[in-house]
Formats: structure tokens, sequence, C-alpha cells
């Protein structure tokens, strides 16, 4: 509807981006952007235009490989509107869509790099180079996503992301993060997700199983890691866990 009433008040040139284009994508976004605001992008040398209501616009170059055309509506290319995004929205917005978008092959790593040149003195580029710069195609979820950020704030040697763990060649469990030198294992969920008597047994036992080849496990939450004085404390405990000084 919104769509419609677009092209019935601008006409051509104009090509939804940022969060119309994602939800279009069906890209997965931290958070939800609103249902009754469009946005769009029209190109650098369009007259002005303010915005209308349920209308949010955007003035910059559309390079024609950075536009593409879903169900008739002319979008932005999924690496375009990552990149938009990166540069609109906190570094972990942009860090979880694009983790998200490599994970489902949605995107390559080369994609976003090559948009991020071909925009390298745009506004706030420098945040989505480092978003794509981060970005990690393992990551199974924005949690994941997120405590990569929350290892950088607090100096925790980033780890490897989804790693078969196996004792004597046979097959233990998969973790989220690996610190191969300290054999700790990072679990970015905690138990809040398991609500199912069965499934919270299989759990313990899990790692339990992994516990029994000597390797450590340190578990958190959203919680642990998403509150200022709580990520303090996390840090502090995996620090401790990790053999790393104060």
């Amino acid at each position: 509807m919104l769509l419609s009433a677009a092209e019935v008040s601008l006409g051509g040139g104009w090509v939804a981006s940022h969060a119309t284009a994602a939800h279009l994508h069906g890209l997965a976004l931290l958070r939800r952007p609103r249902p009754d605001r469009l946005v769009l992008t029209l190109p650098s040398a369009a007259k002005g235009h303010a915005d209308l209501y349920g209308i949010h616009f955007h003035r910059a170059a559309l390079h024609p490989d950075h536009v593409d055309v879903f169900e008739g509506v002319p979008l932005t290319t999924v690496a375009r509107t990552l990149v938009d995004l990166a540069r609109a929205l906190p570094l972990r917005d942009g860090l979880v869509a694009m983790d998200a978008a490599l994970h489902a092959g949605q995107v390559t790593q080369e994609q976003l790099m090559a948009v991020v040149s071909e925009c390298r003195r745009w506004p706030w580029v420098r945040r989505a180079a480092r978003a794509v710069a981060l970005s990690d195609p393992a990551a199974e979820s924005p949690l994941e996503s997120v405590s990569r950020l929350f290892f950088i704030d607090h100096d925790i040697p980033m780890p490897t992301s989804q790693v078969t763990l196996t004792r004597r060649g046979l097959f233990l469990a998969r973790s989220d993060f690996w610190w191969e030198a300290q054999r700790v294992a990072g679990e970015a969920d905690g138990l809040a997700k398991y609500t199912d008597a069965a499934v919270l047994r299989a759990e313990k036992l899990r790692q339990e199983r992994i516990e029994s080849a000597g390797i450590r496990v340190a578990r958190w939450t959203w919680y642990d890691v998403d509150r200022l004085q709580e990520s303090r404390r996390t840090a502090a405990r995996l620090r401790r866990i990790l053999g790393l000084s104060a």
C-alpha cells in the first residue's frame, strides 16, 4: 500500500532502501523496523523531497550494481542494504544483520567489501567497514555477534566460532566459541532457552561430557553482556576462566 502511494506521489527514480529493503530481502535485524514507515533512496541528482507521511527519504548515488528488483519493486541489493544499515545504525545492529545474511548465504564478504570501497567517501562508512571486518559467517545467533563485540570491549582474546569438540577422535559437542590455548568452550545462551525438562537434562549431560574431556565451559546470556554492570562482572568471570590478568 505505502509503496503504491510512493509510486503515485513520486513517479519513478526511487528505490526502497535501508529497513524497507531489508524487510523485502528478508534480512534478520536486531530491532524490527517500523511497519508503518517506508525508507526510500533517491538519486543524488534528484530534486529535493521532504518526508511524506509514512515515508522517509535518503539522497545518495545509486550505482547500477547496487540496485535490484523484487516483485517489481526497485530496491538496493542485499550488500548495499547492509552497508547502508551499518552506516546508519549502531555497530552492533550492523554486525548482527551482516552476520545473519552471511550465515544464510544471502551475501558474501567480498560483496560487502566492494560496496564499502565504492562508498568510501560517504558519511559513517568507516563504521560499516568495521562491521564488515568483524563479520563472521559462522555466527548462528544475534547473541553470538554481540558477544564478539563484548570480547573486544573487554580485551578478551577473540575465540574461534562454531568449533566441533572431539575426544580421541569421537564427537563431544559443537561449541559456539572455542579458546584453543586455554581449552575453554564458550556458550552464548546459558540455560535461558531451555525450558523443557528433557532438553535441560540433555544439555546438562552435554556439558558433563565436555568437562570430562578436561574442557572448561563458560556460559552467558543477553543479560550478562547487555547491561553495563553485568557485562563487567561477566568479563571478570570469563577472564578468570581463561587465566587472564584482571
